[in-house]
């Protein structure tokens, strides 16, 4: 701040060197105007991708309640119109959708029984297996 011991700025009367601030700022706001503008947008910019991510994921976690919801009135009207029709057409279960998953689950810990049973009665052939 070497500048600010000039000979000149020390003879200036406290009016002279409110003057030349004037003039010093004058000069340097359309800088400190376009910086501030420039961290301006990119802080709306930010804050316009977040409000856009925050909206997008709203929608799509409505989207998903409002189809499980369907289907589950959808069920539920399906065992309503059984009860008083007296035909049950499908189990509660048989409505989950993940069964085929179960059955072959099963399907495979059968299979799996199975084959350990046979490895078992060949490594010990004189014990009977049930």
């Amino acid at each position: 701040m070497s500048w600010l011991l000039l000979n000149p700025l020390r003879t200036l009367p406290p009016i002279g060197l409110v003057a030349v601030g004037a003039v010093v700022g004058a000069a340097g706001v359309p800088v400190v105007k376009k910086v501030a503008r420039n961290l301006a947008v990119t802080a709306v910019r930010g804050i316009l991708t977040v409000s856009d991510a925050v909206k997008e994921t709203g929608e799509s976690l409505t989207r998903s309640w409002e189809q499980m919801a369907q289907e589950a009135r959808k069920q539920q009207a399906e065992m309503e119109q059984s009860m008083h029709t007296g035909k049950t057409t499908e189990s509660v279960f048989d409505m989950v959708e993940p069964k085929d998953d179960i059955q072959d689950l099963t399907n495979n810990m059968a299979t799996q029984t199975k084959k350990t049973k046979s490895a078992i009665s060949k490594e010990h052939p004189n014990k009977n297996q049930t």
